[in-house]
């Protein structure tokens, strides 16, 4: 059916010591394309994949709030960079048709709705069906899902995850979060709900703050980092904070924190002594009860100089002497900030594709 359809087409012949020489077969990138978008960062990320999953173009758009407006905003922002074809009823990306959008999205999703469940870092998306109202406004077929699944997905397929059957990736972005793999399955849970770490707590903390937030996404977030920085580095006449700032704390951003932590900033090295040892009881829980053959650490926290050595290899130490056997590999993500954008283009894909995502891989 695929080839009829042409989905798939033939290239060429293939090579072969006996016999007739094999026809071998490729996905037809110029069937159509996707568009895949990102909410969970601090800006609206969108990336377009031709169906080998190859990005045509990525780029970051508007900043990312936490209003109802958001739905608005992104068919605003397709409507910008696409346009349809002379019935005006089919979508395209410079002659290309588009086949789906896919959205990675900060909360738990029921995937056949499209309704935010649980976990959304953002209150006020709880009343909004992205899938609803972008299939009514778009005509065409829109997946949802939750964001860190989508990068779990990803990096199994095209990251470190590649070559293990039981894997856990741990999400550090604006929020904290974490996907499961065993024996190549993305566990999901009752509720889509599994991996919530972001609401685990140690020492009788508040496990959810006022604005829904779990105790993780406050205290050992990408931007928790910066605000934490932000405060101590306030406290004091001068510091290497202030000096990489122009003593404007404002815009200190986490990755000038890591710089100033490869300087030996105490400042900077404290804070990120007290988040990785907050997220390592996390995922020390994680491994004591699935015993995973790897840790990936993705998200934004990915991208910053030195998270090697500044984040990664701190987090391995801690949860070693916390852990009675042997422990799994620990690795950052290859993918980095894109394995959102990545996974839900391949959602999409495949979806397409197979009539059902494989969340059983294969």
């Amino acid at each position: 059916k695929l080839p009829k359809d042409g989905f798939i087409i033939e290239t060429k012949k293939g090579e072969s010591k006996v016999g007739k020489k094999p026809i071998m077969l490729n996905i037809n990138p110029d069937k159509g394309c996707v568009i895949a978008l990102d909410l969970s960062q601090d800006k609206l990320k969108i990336s377009i994949h031709d169906f080998n999953d190859k990005v045509i173009t990525q780029y970051s758009s508007f900043n990312i709030v936490d209003d109802q407006t958001i739905v608005k905003k992104v068919i605003n922002e397709i409507k910008k960079i696409c346009q349809t074809d002379d019935s005006g009823k089919t979508l395209l990306y410079k002659d290309i048709e588009v086949k789906a959008i896919s959205l990675g999205v900060p909360a738990d999703i029921d995937i056949k709705t499209g309704r935010i469940i649980s976990g959304s870092l953002y209150e006020k998306w709880y009343d909004i069906n992205f899938k609803e109202i972008l299939e009514k406004e778009l005509d065409m077929s829109v997946y949802v899902e939750k964001d860190v699944l989508l990068s779990t997905i990803a990096e199994k397929y095209y990251g470190h995850g590649k070559s293990f059957s039981d894997m856990v990736f741990v999400e550090v972005s604006i929020g904290v979060s974490s996907g499961i793999i065993i024996e190549n399955k993305l566990l999901k849970g009752q509720n889509n709900s599994a991996g919530q770490i972001a609401f685990m707590t140690f020492n009788n903390e508040k496990s959810q703050s006022s604005s829904g937030k779990g105790y993780l996404d406050n205290n050992a977030s990408f931007n928790s980092i910066k605000e934490r920085v932000k405060e101590l580095a306030g406290r004091e006449e001068s510091n290497l904070i202030k000096e990489l700032t122009n003593n404007n704390l404002d815009a200190l951003d986490t990755q000038t924190v890591f710089k100033a932590a490869l300087k030996k900033d105490k400042i900077s090295l404290s804070v990120l002594e007290e988040v990785t040892g907050i997220l390592s009881k996390s995922i020390a829980h994680l491994v004591l009860i699935l015993n995973p053959q790897i840790i990936v650490i993705g998200g934004n926290i990915s991208k910053c100089s030195g998270v090697e050595e500044l984040f990664l290899d701190r987090i391995n130490s801690k949860v070693k002497k916390l852990i009675p056997f042997e422990m799994p590999v620990f690795k950052i993500s290859m993918l980095k900030e894109n394995a959102v954008l990545i996974g839900a283009s391949l959602f999409a894909i495949n979806s397409i594709l197979s009539k059902k995502f494989p969340y059983h891989i294969n």
